[in-house]
């Protein structure tokens, strides 16, 4: 694989097919093992430091998997699926899973429709946090009287990011009952 000149685009390697047509090859595409050996580096040019690979939990897996990853000073990874998250206290190197369903309550009783699949990332490296947004279920089929809830859990350094229960989090939700 050859970098494409220019700044950091979704296609920015180039190989060729047997036949030795040019392909653009998305990062996320990139050949298990490929380097970059003896390619010039520039600013904005992108580099996989590690590739890893996460298999999910028996049961966690859709069709959309849609994953996110945030960051953390000292290595520190978390990323998140539709139904489940995977952290790594060691720059990928290993990784354990989190499950959002077990790992938080379904009260107050907004949450009492169980977690579903929502979840987002965000991160502040100058505070060394990590922010996980997390859905739960409507608690029913009618819709005025039934409601869900938002969980926003937050790490704050290493020791938080490797027990997910201990983080701190916010509810958001309200109940019409």
């Amino acid at each position: 694989l050859v970098p494409t000149q220019g700044t950091l685009s979704p296609h920015v390697f180039t190989e060729e097919t047997p036949q030795g047509i040019p392909l653009e090859v998305p990062p996320t595409e990139m050949k298990k093992g490929s380097t970059l050996a003896n390619s010039p580096s520039a600013a904005g040019d992108f580099v996989v430091a590690r590739d890893s690979t996460l298999t999910p939990p028996a049961g966690y897996v859709s069709a959309v998997n849609n994953p996110s990853v945030a960051s953390m000073n000292g290595g520190g990874l978390f990323q998140r699926f539709n139904w489940y998250a995977a952290r790594s206290l060691d720059n990928g190197q290993s990784w354990a899973y989190a499950n959002p369903a077990t790992a938080y309550p379904n009260t107050p009783s907004a949450f009492s429709g169980g977690f579903c699949c929502n979840q987002r990332l965000a991160q502040d490296p100058s505070r060394d946090l990590v922010i996980w947004y997390m859905e739960w279920l409507k608690t029913g089929t009618n819709p005025s009287i039934d409601t869900n809830g938002v969980r926003i859990a937050v790490a704050n350094g290493l020791s938080e990011l490797g027990d997910s229960p201990s983080w701190g989090y916010s509810v958001l939700g309200h109940d019409r009952r």
